[in-house]
């Protein structure tokens, strides 16, 4: 047996072992070549590239930076670092549990050794320790062991089991989710298998089968493609050899592996080769398609859900359960393909096979086991080799023989055995490669179990052991196996740091990949798509990792109490193993299948037996020692761990066997209303086909025949449609009663003619008459859709949340008192049409409107009439709501919510308090946008040309007032990497990015000079993105309000600096860094030394510098920014170049801000010479070197800034918050006391001082603290105006939940909003506060969305008329705009339109041609007086006319300028569309209560005009190109208007198409049609593809070879049908009438060509 000091030579040596194999690691994937070896995973998902791919030849090859070598260890931490979430989401959650095997190892472990040594290893340090031990002892330390085995056990279990659930629920969608794996189909002599697998799931899964695809025995196809694939890579590898060498033909042998045989050109036998295996291909391809016996009884069958694919997969299908059996189908990328052709029944012989093949396998395994053994037995090698008997007395080699010998050995034996059990495992038959590798992870466990632990111990030390154990008594094997176990310890320790430490060291090195990574790049890559396939990223190996763990967990548990020696050995084993497979996951295996940790039950069993293995042996321990008759106290440990086994079992395992039908309906319903248009048909029809068809399509010549017939091996299921769905839930159709018939007056309906004119009786004026009768129906519809609030959107019970949702909002208007302009109604408009549209398509729609009414404007306008705000807000929010209704918008008005009410602000100021309580909310001295004649604070944004938004008062930048501040940077990174994942414009995204303003880069301190240019001990630091600069840094700048400044500023300087400070107060941080600005600044009248080259430099304070950016100071490099160029060219400051590139010229006219290569840049002084690096490569160097020598670090910085949360104003959400008198302490309002309301003020005037208007409010101001009962006083400053519209769309969910914001479930339901649209002018602050409160409300579980809105749309601005404007010089003569002098002295005067003519692409005076005018549109306002009120055009052109216009203007994201006269073309539209299905009006010019349609079929014309309508209008709708779709109505009725009859199923159609657009006339002309139901919830017409398909074509007729004319012919047209057709023609006729036709050319769909007899003239003589 070994010794100690033979344990310690072999630990020695694994040490050394794997420490070298580490180090030759860290040596390996440092080196550029090997990069795609060691992180294959980061370049197959296409996120690395490779590190060499410029500058010394050499180094791209081998890594030259010699301080990489020093830290080889680093990607040990590195490995850690990846979060688990992150790392589920980069490998997969089978990979993350994988790893916690290993974390469970360290759980149990670490308590147990601690225990143990503590109270073990003092008494068995002499190898004789449990004959001192007390029996007593061992017993406690057995059922510690066990107690806290199975505390960890299920804690682990539990976790991964929520795990499963929560990735399976989280989990994007995929085939296996939808799908069940059918086998053993009765054969049927009528139907095949496909038919009868489909009549089968049509009869017992009516409302759920979808679709199935049949199963296709491939295998020789597989065989054939790999053939010819590695006759292929030869064929590369010969071609590459002859372009090296083209003076000799590479030649091979024929024969087995090219030893012998026939000497052939290699290249021609590959092609020859290649040709053959492809016709096999082929024609077992078409064997395949046309063999009824390639079909195997067995199918994939498809659900439209996955709760019916649940049900079916967890139910018997037949009475007889040996047919139509169904389990789930595994992943595509888990199904083993060739297994599938299998027949059932066969399979059950195979295993029974496979069984009895084990059985051999491992029992006769035992001899090379013993044999092993054998070899730790010094006296066995001298008796056999006597001559070695003086080198094994020596101590080092008996150490080695007895310590390491037998452990290597043993690994030796072992390798192939993982091999040899997963072909047993194939053999099976399993359809599923994860079952495959459990299957055979769970033989390699017993294999261990059996030989490698029982074999061991009962071979003990020598052979006659083995034959005592088979010859004693049952009961008295425990005894035997009890007393071997201590013997066999030394062994196990050895072995586990051959098979594990060693082991795993070896994995991380990948000796293999690496070779034959560098064998086929050197004769085989040619591309990149090569290199690829070169590498070799493996996977996890979990048939052999898992069960190899599993041993150590069972000798751990084992030794544990009985040598705890053994304890830390198998600790580095799990700590070691941890980190590197955790390593490798992350960078190098790939993902081969995804079970979702179906493997977990399969761990736990086998730990959960080891245990009780460990408990059965230490009582066989035991019955040999003095305790023997205490042993039965240990019995109660198997029972007790048994009878967990079985809680556990029965509590957890089933998440890893079946799938909760709860869960599976929940993502059914999400999914369907986040993709209600998904055609799951199409997603499921193929995603079951061999990969090997795919591939064989794409290796063989005929590929293009099967891809025009779509895979023909796939069979066209049947897609049943399901049953109607009940409409109980939805909302109820609208019936007209019989009052309402009698309250329309259909018979009475006075409308007049549009072409006729009216003389007004009152003042006899000629009135133009409208073109059908929009006031009646308007008025009507409006006040019927109110009465029977047909757009109410059902809530809680009444909501059929079994259909998709769809959630579409506008951004909430502020209700100012001028109302509407016709600008307004444009993004409302298309939100409209789109909720109408999904309605008609069967969604659930939300389309809700509310008022954003608390803020500044109102307060204002308060205080200029005197009005309190409160009467103010609620009249402008009645004059918006009747305009709005005036539109037709089919808005929920019952989910109307105010941000002034207090039922809505109670919650604003709830999720106040929750961003208190996290430490987001807080108080800071800032400075602020301090506005007097207002009296508040402004944001930047409400400030414009240093002069306040509103009222256009002065507005100064006031020094620090305390406010309170919202901590959005400490989410600045959440919100910039969300932003990818958003269907938002790439512009807002943008925009938003740079509002964040993530950088990297450095700081580096400048030292400040006196008068006489020494360094003083003052310090500015700069905060720099281009550190590759530095040597061209030639001045300073600091901003205005820095604290540095007094003491940088010259006394000369003092006046100066003081004076353009006060000019910078004034202006906002948008005005100061506006790129377009003039640059100002001033000189400090002192330098600084750069630190890299020791120049004195100037500093400059300059406003284009913010003081909240970076540190306040820039280090300018005029050469390469733009802005410090201009600043430097006016104020005559050097510039020095410093980096160049093929883009920039060094002629000082403009800067270079791009990276190149740097010059002129190096320094002795410094000793920094960073002359000819890339600007990447300098700036490193520069950090580096600011670093070492203490000028600077590396930063990362955010032009984001906390958000500014208080407002010195009355009319805003108070702050529940109170402050202790004395003490000031803040104290936030308990939530049961929200909300915390405004109090009544007549006088919410500015103070004047600067405290808030509410400070007025003494009574209120004063309270007493709830909590506590100490006075306190209430804050007196209120929110802005953008806290209500941070979460508004959050309320239109649940609007009068008094105790929730919004309730969970209706959240989940209609979260996120599917649809956004407002103005670009909210690109950044609207929607980066709601972005940010979102994610605060994700974070407390309040919602369920990372985002707020799914899709934002930016509506372009509607523009004024157009103006026309004339100049005019001093002495009031008009001057033509082209003849403007800029510093001439001009008026401007206005030009009505009618006084206006167009020359060419100028407008010009109708009286003056020469005179050319300056024509522009503005954006609409009162101040310019171009302000259209869309009441006037409703009036006089109708609500129908305005919707249609504003979306026909042009495209919805574009910008269009506003025409009256253009609202005329929509209307005569409307009026045609009118006339063409009411008919002529009568001769006193109303109109008759019926239509003109007939109740015919219609004709194949009429029928593809309506279809090509149908098409076109769905699809622009759903791109929100509007205007196109109405293009295609307009196309429409242009051609109705020549059919003579109008069937009523083409115009039924066309009314629900136009209803979108023109909701009024189209209720109007439905009921007219005979309907008896509103059609809001009608279903939305469907393009029929039989009809858009053209079967007429104009075909070209030419005469002599001139084109004379067109005939419309039929596709299938023959030579004298379209010859006939021609003769028809009256404009062809008469080319053909009496001539001779000597010859006629046809070429069908092309061209007639008709050549005539020449005629020749007769010449008569005299």
């Amino acid at each position: 047996m070994a010794t100690l000091a033979d344990i310690g030579l072999s630990a020695a040596i694994n040490i050394i072992t794997a420490f070298i194999f580490l180090i030759a690691f860290a040596i390996l994937r440092l080196q550029p070549f090997n990069d795609r070896v060691y992180f294959p995973k980061w370049y197959l998902k296409g996120l690395r590239s490779s590190p060499a791919t410029s500058g010394a030849f050499v180094s791209k090859f081998i890594n030259l930076d010699y301080r990489s070598y020093l830290k080889f260890l680093n990607w040990m931490p590195d490995a850690l670092k990846m979060p688990e979430p992150e790392l589920i989401d980069h490998a997969g959650l089978d990979s993350a549990v994988y790893l916690r095997i290993y974390l469970l190892g360290l759980k149990i472990f670490i308590p147990i050794l601690v225990l143990t040594w503590a109270i073990l290893v003092p008494v068995n340090w002499t190898n004789d320790t449990l004959d001192k031990l007390k029996g007593e002892a061992t017993y406690i330390m057995a059922y510690v062991v066990t107690f806290w085995t199975c505390f960890a056990l299920k804690r682990e279990y539990e976790t991964i089991a929520n795990m499963r659930l929560h990735f399976l629920q989280s989990e994007k969608r995929r085939p296996d989710q939808f799908t069940v794996l059918v086998n053993n189909v009765p054969p049927d002599a009528d139907e095949s298998v496909s038919e009868a697998v489909e009549h089968f799931f049509l009869v017992n899964h009516p409302d759920n089968y979808l679709t199935h695809q049949v199963v296709l025995n491939a295998n020789k196809l597989a065989k054939l493609v790999g053939e010819k694939k590695t006759k292929q890579n030869w064929l590369v590898y010969y071609q590459n050899k002859y372009e090296r060498n083209q003076e000799k033909r590479p030649v091979m042998k024929t024969g087995f592996l090219g030893l012998w045989g026939e000497k052939v050109d290699a290249i021609q036998h590959h092609v020859a080769e290649i040709e053959r295996l492809s016709s096999e291909i082929a024609e077992e391809k078409e064997n395949i398609r046309n063999n009824p016996k390639a079909i195997m009884p067995a199918a994939f069958v498809s659900f439209k859900t996955r709760w019916g694919a649940a049900v079916c997969a967890q139910t018997q299908q037949a009475r007889n359960p040996t047919l139509w059996l169904t389990e789930w189908a595994p992943e595509p990328r888990d199904v083993f393909w060739q297994n599938l052709a299998i027949p059932y029944v066969s399979i059950t012989v195979r295993k029974l096979l496979m069984a009895v093949a084990f059985f051999f396998l491992t029992f006769f395994f035992i001899i090379p086991i013993a044999f092993v053994q054998s070899l730790a037995n010094i006296e066995g090698i001298e008796k056999a080799a006597p001559f070695l008997k003086p080198l094994i007395e020596k101590d080092t080699i008996k150490s080695f023989i007895q310590g390491f010998l037998p452990g290597i050995a043993l690994k030796i034996f072992l390798i192939l055995l993982p091999t040899i059990l997963m072909i047993m495992s194939k053999f099976e038959g399993f359809f599923a490669i994860s079952r495959l590798e459990r299957r055979s992870a769970s033989r390699y466990y017993l294999f261990n179990f059996v030989n490698v632990f029982l074999g061991s111990v009962i071979a003990g030390t020598v052979l006659e052991q083995l034959n005592t154990f088979l010859k004693q008594s049952v009961n008295k094997i425990p005894e035997t196996v009890g007393v071997a176990i201590p013997m066999k310890a030394t062994f196990f320790i050895t072995y586990i740091m051959v098979d594990g430490w060693s082991g795993t060291a070896g994995e991380i090195l990948r000796l293999k990949p690496l070779i034959i990574y560098h064998l086929k790049n050197f004769f085989l890559v040619k591309t990149e798509k090569d290199r690829e396939e070169a590498m070799d990223p493996g996977s996890i190996g979990f048939n052999t990792g898992e069960p190899q763990i599993q041993l150590y967990f069972l000798i751990g548990l084992i030794y544990a109490v009985v040598t705890p020696l053994l304890t830390p050995f198998i600790l580095v084993f799990f700590a070691l193993a941890y980190v590197v497979y955790r390593h490798q996951i992350i960078n190098v295996y790939n993902q081969e299948y995804e079970s979702s940790a179906a493997f977990w039950p399969d761990v736990h069993g086998r730990i959960i037996a080891a245990l009780i293995i460990s408990q059965l042996l230490l009582m066989g321990l035991m019955s040999t020692k003095e305790a023997a008759s205490s042993t039965p106290f240990l019995l109660a440990l198997p029972i007790l761990t048994i009878g967990f086994h079985m809680y556990c079992k029965g509590r957890f395992e089933p998440a890893f066997i079946r799938y909760p039908l709860q869960e599976a309906m929940m993502k059914d319903t999400l999914e369907r209303a986040r993709e209600p248009n998904l055609n799951l048909k199409g997603y499921l029809q193929n995603a079951y086909v061999p990969p090997i068809f795919k591939e064989a399509d794409s290796d063989s010549d005929d590929s293009d025949d099967d891809d025009t017939n779509d895979h023909k091996w796939q069979k066209d299921n049947v897609l049943v449609p399901t049953k109607r769905q009940s409409r109980k839930n939805t909302p109820v159709p609208i019936t007209f009663s019989n009052v309402s018939r009698r309250y329309f007056g259909f018979r009475v309906c006075n409308c007049v003619n549009s072409e006729s004119v009216s003389i007004s009786e009152e003042s006899n004026e000629v009135v133009k008459v409208r073109a059908y009768p929009f006031h009646e129906i308007e008025q009507r519809w409006q006040k019927f859709w109110d009465e029977n609030r047909t757009f109410r959107t059902p809530d809680d019970d009444e909501l059929d949340t079994s259909k998709p949702k769809f959630y579409v909002l506008d951004m909430f208007p502020y209700p100012s008192g001028a109302g509407l302009h016709v600008g307004h109604p444009l993004g409302y408009t298309a939100t409209d049409i789109l909720a109408r549209f999904k309605r008609m398509q069967g969604f659930n729609v939300l389309h809700p409107m509310g008022w954003d009414a608390f803020g500044l404007p109102a307060e204002q306008y308060a205080i200029e009439t005197g009005t309190h705000p409160k009467t103010t807000t609620i009249r402008n929010i009645d004059r918006f709501r009747t305009q709005l209704k005036s539109l037709g918008f089919s808005f929920d008005w019952e989910r109307e919510i105010s941000t002034t009410e207090p039922d809505y602000y109670k919650w604003t100021q709830w999720i106040f308090l929750q961003l208190l309580k996290r430490g987001l909310a807080y108080q800071a001295e800032v400075p602020v946008n301090w506005c007097p004649a207002l009296g508040t604070v402004l944001a930047n944004e409400e400030v414009i040309d240093g002069v306040s938004e509103r009222g256009g008062h002065p507005v100064i930048r006031k020094q620090p007032m305390r406010q309170w501040m919202l901590k959005i940077t400490a989410y600045a990174d959440r919100l910039l990497e969300d932003l990818d994942d958003l269907d938002w414009p790439e512009s807002i995204k943008e925009m938003q990015r740079n509002w964040i303003g993530k950088s990297q880069g450095a700081e580096v301190e400048f030292r400040v000079l006196d008068k006489e240019g020494q360094v003083t001990d003052e310090k500015i630091t700069v905060y720099t993105t281009r550190p590759d600069t530095i040597f061209g840094v030639t001045y300073l700048v600091l901003a205005p309000e820095h604290p540095l400044l007094p003491s940088v500023v010259s006394e000369s300087q003092q006046n100066i600096v003081e004076e353009y400070k006060e000019i910078a107060s004034r202006k906002s941080d948008l005005e100061r860094t506006e790129l377009q600005k003039d640059k100002s600044g001033v000189f400090s009248g002192c330098y600084a030394r750069n630190p890299v080259n020791g120049e004195a430099i100037p500093i400059y304070i300059a406003d284009y510098v913010l003081g909240s950016y970076g540190t306040g100071a820039i280090m300018a490099v005029p050469a390469h920014d733009s802005r410090d160029h201009e600043f430097a060219i006016k104020y005559k400051i050097a510039i020095h170049w410093v980096v160049t590139s093929d883009e920039c010229v060094d002629d000082f006219e403009k800067a270079y801000g791009g990276e190149g290569v740097v010059i002129n840049s190096s320094s002795e002084t410094s000793g920094l010479d960073i002359n000819g690096l890339s600007s990447k490569q300098a700036a490193v160097e520069v950090i580096n070197w600011v670093e070492k020598t203490g000028n600077g670090s590396r930063k990362i910085n955010y032009k984001l800034r906390d958000w500014l949360f208080a407002r010195q104003r009355y009319w805003g959400e108070p702050i529940p918050v109170v402050f202790l008198d004395g003490n000031d302490e803040i104290v936030p309002i308990p939530e049961s006391e929200l909300p915390i309301t405004l109090p009544e003020l007549h006088d919410f005037t500015p103070t004047g001082t600067g405290d808030p208007p509410l400070s007025k409010a003494v009574s209120w101001v004063k309270t007493v603290d709830s909590s506590s009962g100490k006075p306190a006083r209430r804050e007196t400053n209120t929110m802005p105006q953008w806290a209500g519209s941070c979460w508004y769309y959050l309320r239109f969910m649940d609007p009068k939940n008094s105790l929730q914001l919004v309730d969970k479930k209706k959240e989940m339901y209609w979260s996120p909003v599917d649809v956004y649209v407002g103005g670009a002018e909210h690109a950044v602050l609207h929607l980066l506060y709601s972005r940010f409160w979102h994610k605060v409300l994700y974070d407390i579980g309040v919602v369920s969305t990372k985002e707020p809105f799914k899709c934002v749309i930016n509506q372009g601005i509607i523009l004024g008329e157009v103006q026309y404007m004339a100049y005019k010089d001093k002495d009031g003569n008009f001057v033509s705009l082209d003849s403007i002098d800029a510093s001439g002295d001009y008026t401007q005067e206005r030009i009505p339109e009618e006084n206006v003519t167009k020359s060419g692409t100028s407008f010009v005076l109708k009286d003056d041609p020469s005179i050319r005018l300056m024509a522009r549109a503005h954006k609409m306002s009162k101040s310019r007086g171009n302000v259209v009120n869309p009441d006037d055009v409703v009036s006089e052109y109708g609500a129908d006319s305005l919707r249609l216009y504003e979306m026909f203007m042009g495209p919805l994201r574009d910008s269009k300028t506003w025409n009256t006269s253009g609202i005329e073309g929509v209307h005569r539209f409307l009026g045609r569309s009118w006339r063409l299905i009411v008919g002529s009006p009568l001769p006193d010019g109303t109109y008759q209560n019926q239509t003109v349609v007939v109740d015919e079929d219609p004709s194949l014309e009429q029928l593809k005009s309506l279809h090509r309508c149908i098409e076109k209008v769905t699809d622009e709708i759903e791109a929100t190109r509007f205007n196109t779709g109405i293009s295609a109505m307009m196309e429409f009725v242009n051609a109705a208007y020549k059919w003579d009859k109008l069937p009523k199923s083409i115009v039924e159609p066309f009314v629900l198409l136009l209803s979108p657009y023109a909701p009024h006339m189209a209720e109007e002309l439905w009921f007219r049609l005979g309907h008896t139901t509103s059609l809001a919830y009608e279903p939305f017409p469907k393009a029929n593809p039989a009809y858009l398909k053209d079967t007429t074509i104009t075909l070209p007729v030419q005469i002599n070879g001139k084109t004379r004319g067109t005939v419309q012919v039929e596709v299938t047209c023959t030579e004298d049908e379209a010859f006939k057709l021609a003769s028809l023609d009256h404009k062809l006729s008469k080319y053909l009438d009496g001539k001779i036709i000597k010859k006629r050319v046809y070429v069908p769909g092309k061209i007639l060509n008709v050549i005539l007899e020449r005629e020749t003239n007769k010449v008569v003589s005299r």
